[in-house]
């Protein structure tokens, strides 16, 4: 009965625990591995497989994106131009199209989008983008006012961080 069988792969540091029966394998380089499998009666077995770790796919996106409330922005990825089957950005809310590699993305609120390449191989490789949406802001300009020629009038502004009057003659 295989269940109660101990097991052994080697090179033991290419495995999460090399004493799995199905270890994980966490190597970055192809390579020959040996299982010895030993059975209750110490009887022992063993056999090699070859792993072939094929590289991730390049892929690089722009900054971080700031923008304001309504607006949009278009995002940025370069990758390598051969042996690359797919593209995809998610969410897929408020973006122009998923599957290129520079869409333009509109949310009302801040989003992280993934970009994920996918190549020949499989291998697939995700970046973030983290697109900082600034809220709307509601401006107020104070209440209406009547004065008399030669009379001031303070003005008060609310809702914002900055402010500029205009016209700006007479303030």
């Amino acid at each position: 009965d295989e269940g109660n069988n101990s097991y052994s792969w080697s090179p033991a540091e290419l495995f999460e625990d090399a004493t799995a029966k199905d270890p994980i394998f966490i190597g970055t380089n192809d390579v020959n591995v040996t299982m010895v499998s030993i059975d209750p009666n110490g009887c022992t077995s063993s056999d090699e497989t070859f792993v072939t770790v094929f590289p991730t796919p390049f892929l690089e996106v722009v900054a971080n994106e700031t923008i304001c409330y309504g607006d949009s922005v278009q995002l940025s990825a370069t990758t390598q131009a051969e042996g690359i089957v797919s593209i995809e950005w998610t969410p897929n809310q408020s973006i122009s199209a998923i599957d290129v590699i520079d869409p333009t993305v509109f949310p009302l609120e801040t989003t992280e989008y993934v970009v994920a390449v996918t190549d020949t191989n499989s291998c697939v490789h995700f970046e973030p983008i983290l697109v900082d949406v600034v809220p709307l802001v509601f401006p107020e300009a104070g209440a209406d006012a009547e004065i008399c020629a030669g009379e001031s009038w303070q003005l008060q502004a609310s809702g914002g961080a900055f402010y500029e009057w205009s016209p700006s003659a007479g303030l």
